[in-house]
């Protein structure tokens, strides 16, 4: 089972996420927070095999979260975002 965490400062836009993937509760162990600070913490708890995130976030943004992880261990990193997958090839 994978294990994955959710970022999004958008309650709603997560909780319709959470809707949409329950179907997959059998296969993915899923925890969705809303900020990179709560990341963070949810990331010193435990190991996750993947964490998708939003770029624009107040306080830590995906960018900053991005280093952080990758400071953590190897990582992979995948982004739509021109900026972040300069961040991907740089650190992971």
């Amino acid at each position: 089972m994978k294990d994955i965490l959710f970022v999004d400062d958008d309650r709603a836009l997560l909780d319709s996420l959470s809707a949409r993937l329950y179907k997959h509760r059998h296969d993915w162990n899923m925890k969705f927070v809303i900020s990179g600070e709560e990341a963070i913490a949810a990331l010193e708890q435990k190991k996750f095999d993947l964490v998708v995130s939003d770029v624009r976030m107040p306080g830590m943004d995906g960018g900053q979260l991005l280093t952080v992880v990758n400071s953590a261990g190897p990582t992979r990193c995948a982004s739509s975002s021109p900026a972040i997958r300069i961040r991907c090839k740089r650190y992971g």
